[in-house]
């Protein structure tokens, strides 16, 4: 860390680590089934894309971002389903009267 601040910004650093995580890289290297088997010496044979601390936060920024909308969708789809299931219930019920007309 220089004086201007931390060389790796923890938010990328993370996301670096999830991604080898989700593509296998720690189970690559690992000399056993599960990352916690992880030497230093193999982690540290990893190479970390070090790039600019701007461009580090971009993307964090832009996860970020993406990971908003996912739980938004996420949010609204479970609103549907539950609109979905209190329809099919009022109209299993009788409580809604079922239309046969053709779309």
């Amino acid at each position: 860390m220089g004086a201007s601040g931390p060389a790796v910004v923890t938010e990328f650093a993370q996301a670096v680590f999830v991604w080898w995580r989700v593509n296998a890289v720690f189970a690559g290297i690992a000399e056993k089934t599960s990352i916690s088997h992880l030497g230093g010496s193999r982690f540290g044979a990893l190479s970390f894309p070090l790039i600019p601390v701007a461009a580090q936060r971009r993307i964090v920024e832009v996860l970020d971002t993406v990971e908003n909308q996912r739980l938004t969708e996420v949010a609204e789809l479970s609103k549907l389903r539950q609109l979905k299931q209190g329809l099919m219930d009022d109209m299993l019920s009788g409580r809604s009267a079922v239309s046969a007309t053709a779309a």
